[in-house]
């Protein structure tokens, strides 16, 4: 067990810190217009609805402070051990990378959709569904990511855990408010 820990202590990331910083962008410029995409498609589509305020929303203030809290870790990372560098830097943009993912995803999904013969009926979401839904996709993946970072005893996939634990658990404090209310 102590060899592990070593391990995981000494783990590196195998990028230089400024390249982990370009593919977080590109991730992050992806993901964005992708999450774009997908709130253009859910209204084009008729089976399935989600009320106006359970859509996650794309404001330049929330994009503005994320690229902001993203350069300032990028910029003080190097000042950490190289195990903190790689929990924050890699799983961050493992992170984004997965919102990627979770995107695309649905992107897929509702483009099959707005062609009409792929399901019949309708569903309509209550917006403490929505927000469960959010929080299970995001604990699923946290999941993932924590089996990798165990089995490969890597720094980076358990930022990833803890960064889409913390949003999974932030969705499910958004459903149990909806649910109250």
């Amino acid at each position: 067990m102590e060899t592990y820990i070593e391990q995981v202590l000494s783990s590196e990331l195998p990028i230089p810190i400024w390249l982990v910083a370009v593919l977080w962008l590109i991730a992050f410029i992806c993901a964005t217009v992708l999450a774009s995409r997908v709130n253009g498609l859910v209204g084009a589509q008729s089976h399935i609805s989600v009320p106006e305020n359970a859509k996650p929303k794309i404001s330049a203030r929330g994009l503005a402070l994320q690229v902001l809290f993203a350069g300032a870790m990028f910029l003080l990372v190097p000042l950490l051990s190289s195990a903190w560098a790689a929990f924050l830097a890699g799983g961050w943009l493992i992170t984004t990378a997965t919102l990627f993912v979770m995107n695309l995803r649905s992107y897929m999904s509702l483009m099959r959709l707005a062609r009409g013969d792929a399901v019949t009926g309708q569903v309509a979401y209550t917006v403490a569904y929505s927000y469960e839904e959010l929080s299970h996709r995001f604990a699923a993946n946290s999941a993932l990511f924590l089996a990798v970072g165990i089995l490969l005893a890597q720094p980076a996939a358990f930022g990833a855990t803890w960064f889409l634990g913390a949003s999974s658990f932030r969705y499910w404090r958004k459903a149990r408010a909806a649910r109250a209310a």
